[in-house]
């Protein structure tokens, strides 16, 4: 996993700079974009982006709503599924919010 990775790279206060760097980790078609290798990672790339997200100091609620954001922006998302300025899901499938809870609940079990 990449979060020690991560962390040595954000270091002790998140940025800017360090939001649009993991951004263009996780997006559509980037480097930890896991999905892309098939529907099998899917699970794993929502975990590791709640993971790495929490690690490197990214608030869970902003994991969370971005997650919907990215979805509504991608257009995959479903009505049922709101909106990522409204209540949980927030735009997103509601199994990938279940792996990024996880993933963040992982990273807080481990210190991170």
């Amino acid at each position: 996993m990449n979060i020690q990775h991560s962390r040595n790279r954000v270091g002790e206060i998140l940025s800017p700079s360090d939001l649009l760097w993991f951004y263009n980790q996780v997006r559509n078609k980037g480097p930890w974009d896991f999905k892309q290798k098939g529907q099998a990672y899917a699970d794993f790339g929502n975990f590791h982006y709640g993971a790495v997200g929490y690690a490197i100091g990214i608030p869970e609620q902003v994991l969370l709503r971005a997650a919907g954001w990215a979805q509504s922006r991608a257009g995959t998302t479903l009505n049922s599924f709101g909106h990522w300025t409204e209540d949980a899901p927030y735009g997103d499938d509601p199994k990938d919010q279940i792996q990024i809870r996880n993933g963040i609940d992982f990273a807080k079990r481990n210190g991170y």
